[in-house]
């Protein structure tokens, strides 16, 4: 289907030149010609893998100039160099008050733009820096309650605060935004939503048992797979307890290849506003109105058989992100206490053997965790495990060190001696858990919008993104540095007329970097079919 463009009033539609491009960094003369845009200074905070997409594209523009910070000393010096127009800064940046951070200001001040791939929990911080300066804000983080409140504020300044301009969040709103439009525009009413999205190594690097690599904290991402979830199913809201969520993972189908399942995202009611279908308190509930959706559906997209194996350490108390001490773990306490020299460095088969209630045996372990998955299975409503996937539970514990017999425990800071960062520091540097040089990755995306006609007919629009590392640059790093490049080149250029705490949500936003990201080879194939 062509792209869905809306029709300016009184004129046909009309796609802008690309934001990066030549045509776009010129503007008209008086005399009907061309001349060119002023100097653009954009401070951009964070220099880590996501950003060289950014400054490739930003680059292309010849009067736009880059000042790098980063708190890690060197860092921005090595991502500028042989970069043109690039100017390093190494600069601490805190969470604390705007009159504690007077250089950072001084920056904002100095620049036109802030672009901030920094943690989250710092937007915030430079979000304010950014109000008092009156410079534009751009990141590829959620909005977050804290954020939210600066609203008003950024509406009176005439400050635009763009939130969540990444892959997800950001493009999956984009993308969902323009085929709901679509649909909305050919008269067909919304009657189901599903978006499932996931960062993967590409098949051929999926080379360990949980066929995943972290491409952020080890950490964060075991914690993640512990998180709640809500969202809508036959017009019911169905709610996943933190403790089923690796139990409820179904078989996925994304277009006729990979084997994937689906993990609920967290809480997917929330979106029923931003999307525009429906209410996030009342949709499915019996106060949503008859017409309303019956289903609403965000996921998280895994190789099969992720979910089942590290639902076999979360049932084994090995997620648990309760710290260690007062007797909540007391192997955990021993290999403490052994680093201090007092007593035997007990070894991992015997933290995991605490952990499964049985002697020190790896069989019996294995068999102890299987079982324990079973338990949270039934209590899910699941089906139990299979032979082989025990077999592969056996497979992940031997690669994990968790049956090594001859292997002390690791003894982490106090602050951090728990048994999820116990698995951490196991998992994160294994090599197979890390990307290679020569290992690609891949992010997938899928959307699913359900339909009825004026005419009655049920329709199913379908819409499939995969994107893969090019030319030394990530899949990863590519959808979401480019789409918050994007983002702030047409804020400089005056094409987002926008303000206040905003996502890209608005046609506004959605439509010119969705056409920005199609020129970078980014993009959703989308069919339509009618259903039986």
């Amino acid at each position: 289907p062509p792209r869905h463009h809306p029709t300016p009033a009184g004129g046909s539609a009309a796609r802008r030149p690309a934001a990066g491009s030549a045509a776009a960094s010129a503007a008209p003369d008086s005399a009907g010609g061309l001349r060119s845009s002023p100097p653009k200074r954009i401070l951009l905070l964070g220099a880590g893998m996501m950003t060289k997409p950014l400054l490739r594209y930003l680059l292309r523009r010849p009067n736009n100039t880059i000042t790098v910070c980063s708190g890690i000393p060197g860092e921005a010096a090595a991502l500028c160099a042989g970069r043109p127009r690039t100017f390093p800064k190494d600069l601490s940046i805190s969470a604390n008050s705007m009159e504690d951070q007077p250089e950072l200001r001084a920056l904002v001040a100095s620049h036109d733009i802030a672009v901030s791939l920094l943690p989250a929990f710092l937007h915030v911080s430079v979000a304010r820096q950014c109000l008092a300066e009156g410079r534009h804000l751009v990141t590829a983080s959620y909005v977050s309650d804290e954020m939210a409140t600066l609203d008003e504020e950024a509406k009176a300044r005439g400050i635009l605060l763009l939130n969540e301009m990444g892959v997800d969040p950001g493009f999956d709103h984009m993308s969902a935004m323009r085929m709901i439009a679509a649909a909305r525009d050919a008269g067909e009413r919304i009657v189901g939503f599903s978006s499932s999205t996931g960062g993967l190594p590409a098949p051929e690097a999926a080379n360990n048992p949980l066929g995943y690599k972290f491409s952020w904290s080890p950490r964060g991402a075991l914690v993640a797979a512990r998180n709640a979830a809500l969202f809508v199913a036959d017009g019911a809201r169905v709610t996943v307890p933190s403790a089923h969520l690796l139990a409820t993972a179904k078989p996925f189908r994304a277009g006729r290849g990979f084997a994937l399942e689906v993990l609920p995202n967290r809480d997917s009611c929330k979106y029923a506003s931003k999307y525009g279908l429906g209410e996030d308190d009342t949709v499915g509930t019996d106060k949503a109105p008859a017409d309303g959706i019956a289903g609403l559906f965000r996921g998280t997209l895994r190789y099969a058989g992720f979910s089942r194996q590290l639902l076999a350490l979360a049932a084994l108390g090995l997620l648990d992100a309760e710290p260690a001490g007062a007797g909540t773990d007391p192997i955990l306490d021993a290999a403490a206490a052994a680093a201090d020299g007092s007593g035997a460095a007990p070894s991992l088969l015997e933290w995991t053997a605490s952990k499964a209630g049985t002697a020190a045996d790896a069989d019996a372990v294995v068999a102890a965790a299987c079982d324990k998955a079973d338990a949270v299975l039934a209590e899910a409503g699941s089906t139990p495990l299979t032979a082989e996937q025990r077999e592969q539970i056996g497979v992940m514990m031997r690669f994990a060190g968790l049956l090594d017999a001859s292997t002390p425990v690791p003894v982490l800071p106090a602050d951090k001696r728990s048994a999820v960062d116990t698995m951490a520091a196991l998992l994160g540097p294994k090599p197979s858990m890390n990307y290679a040089d020569n290992e690609r990755d891949m992010v997938i995306m899928q959307h699913t919008v359900d339909t009825v006609t004026p005419s009655g007919e049920r329709r199913q629009r379908n819409g499939l993104m995969v994107e893969y590392e090019r030319d030394g640059e990530t899949a990863m790093a590519r959808t979401v540095g480019l789409t918050a490049a994007i983002g702030a080149q047409l804020i400089l250029d005056g094409a987002i007329p926008l303000r206040g705490v905003r996502r890209p949500v608005d046609p506004e936003v959605y439509e010119p970097v969705l056409d920005g990201l199609e020129d970078e080879g980014i993009s959703m194939a989308e069919t339509v079919r009618t259903l039986a």
